[in-house]
């Protein structure tokens, strides 16, 4: 089973919001709604994501980790910030050759005094340490060399991904291009069929209003 987690990571209470604003999401909820409809049968992440909300990773991380059917993934297009962290959830993890991951610090905005603003750094750093526990145990790589990636906000594309431990393999798609070849569209017989629904429709159409004109 396919689990297509595109657009923004967000909590389940901002759900409602997202989809009043017809912007793609992804929840917590969401998943596990899946991973019940895949009854423990091996899923397949299909990864297209700006990223979002750390806490609403982790806690898909959790789930992926916990589920007892086998979890791969493929990086369709970009994995970024937070999806990083659910992408690093896959026993095995793909990307297409032109993908793209990003990571980053942990980020929030805050307001009050010297003490909220030491609280929020501390919560922050705190953040981060559980989000390179995770990298860590994908990549093998040391806190400091990911805290290192981290500052700098990283770009990775298919191949150094591959090269810093955070995806397995990059897709080939050559059975996709096999069964392309082999399978050409024919876009004059298409364009032909077409015209004819086209001409069909406008006759039904024509003599509609004919009969209405009678009446």
């Amino acid at each position: 089973m396919k689990i297509y987690i595109d657009g923004y990571i967000v909590p389940d209470e901002d759900a409602l919001i997202m989809r009043w604003w017809d912007i793609p999401y992804f929840s917590p909820k969401m998943l596990r709604e899946k991973l019940g409809q895949a009854g423990n049968g091996d899923v397949e992440l299909m990864i297209n994501s700006y990223g979002g909300d750390v806490w609403a990773a982790q806690a898909m991380y959790s789930e992926l980790k916990q589920y007892k059917g086998k979890v791969t993934g493929l990086i369709t297009g970009l994995a970024a910030s937070a999806a990083t962290i659910v992408m690093c959830a896959c026993e095995h993890l793909k990307a297409s050759p032109g993908a793209q991951v990003m990571i980053h610090n942990a980020e929030t905005s805050a307001d009050g005094d010297y003490r909220d603003m030491e609280s929020t750094v501390e919560m922050l750093k705190t953040a981060n340490d559980g989000i390179k526990a995770i990298y860590t145990a994908k990549t093998g790589r040391s806190y400091q060399e990911l805290q290192d990636a981290l500052d700098a906000e990283t770009w990775f594309s298919a191949e150094t991904a591959l090269e810093a431990g955070f995806v397995d393999e990059i897709e080939t798609f050559e059975d996709v291009k096999l069964v392309a070849g082999i399978n050409d569209l024919d876009m004059k017989k298409l364009r032909q069929e077409y015209e004819k629904h086209n001409n069909w429709q406008k006759q039904a159409e024509a003599c509609l209003q004919i009969e209405e004109l009678r009446y």
